[in-house]
């Protein structure tokens, strides 16, 4: 989980769980893990996770089905897609425009990097067994 400073620990976790979604850890139409298996294995207070699933909801990423527990959206991808985006342009992207004009680096370089970056990280291996229900 990443940690962005000033940030509540709710909206980490939210975070955390996208990046879930959008790596396919966890498949839409599928549990994810109940409040207390999350709170335990993030050592998160429990109404923690919960304010974290409520803020999922309202943006259509997750349910709740009754007896089930919490599901992720089919279309969670798209609206987790648009999320991510849009706090990347509000709250990232200033800060890196700024470095790179800073450190005057060109674009070309970015390009490389970023390049090398996708070359060198396409074969994550990811323990997925970690957030079965």
């Amino acid at each position: 989980m990443k940690s962005y400073k000033n940030h509540p620990r709710y909206i980490k976790i939210a975070d955390y769980i996208c990046e879930l979604i959008m790596l396919k850890i966890l498949p839409v139409e599928e549990r994810i893990p109940s409040v207390r298996r999350l709170a335990s294995m993030l050592k998160a207070n429990g109404n923690t996770v919960i304010r974290s699933y409520h803020f999922l909801a309202d943006k259509n990423i997750i349910y709740r089905q009754r007896g089930k527990g919490y599901q992720v959206r089919a279309c969670a991808p798209q609206y987790v897609r648009t999320y991510l985006t849009e706090k990347y342009y509000q709250r990232t992207l200033p800060d890196i425009f700024q470095t790179i004009y800073l450190l005057n680096i060109s674009m070309n370089e970015i390009r490389e990097r970023y390049q090398q970056f996708v070359q060198d990280h396409q074969d994550i291996i990811l323990d997925q067994n970690k957030f079965q229900s």
